[in-house]
């Protein structure tokens, strides 16, 4: 049996990713300040790691669902999750300097592939 790569089981690939992220976001306490936001440890507090957490999960439920059920209105919301990582990111990186180009360069290549193979892909899940 051949297994294919398709855009949906990218998103259960990702999804599984920011599940293991979103719990060391919760579980260990220095993990985002020795790992994401090294420029600037001392501003990652209690409340933005678990904020941190928290908005992962919900991009993680987000991102699997769409992985299970790819309706067109999820798609959509699927895709924004990935210009709001985008963003944080890269202003977090180029205009805040709390995260290291090499810190960012994970979440920048998950985001980039997901946005370009999801734009690809959008008029076979959402109608024109």
């Amino acid at each position: 049996m051949m297994v294919y790569l398709t855009v949906q089981n990218w998103l259960l690939f990702v999804s599984g990713l920011s599940l293991f992220g979103s719990l060391q976001a919760f579980i260990s306490p220095d993990t985002l300040k020795e790992r994401q936001f090294s420029n600037k440890p001392d501003q990652v507090t209690p409340l933005a790691r678990r904020l941190f957490g928290a908005w992962t999960i919900v991009a993680t439920c987000v991102r699997f669902a769409c992985g299970m059920y790819p309706e067109p209105t999820l798609y959509l919301v699927t895709f924004s999750t990935f210009i709001v990582v985008t963003f944080v990111y890269g202003s977090e990186t180029f205009v805040h300097r709390t995260i290291p180009l090499k810190n960012a360069l994970a979440p920048f290549f998950i985001a980039s592939v997901s946005l370009g193979w999801m734009y690809y892909e959008m008029p076979n899940f959402v109608p024109q």
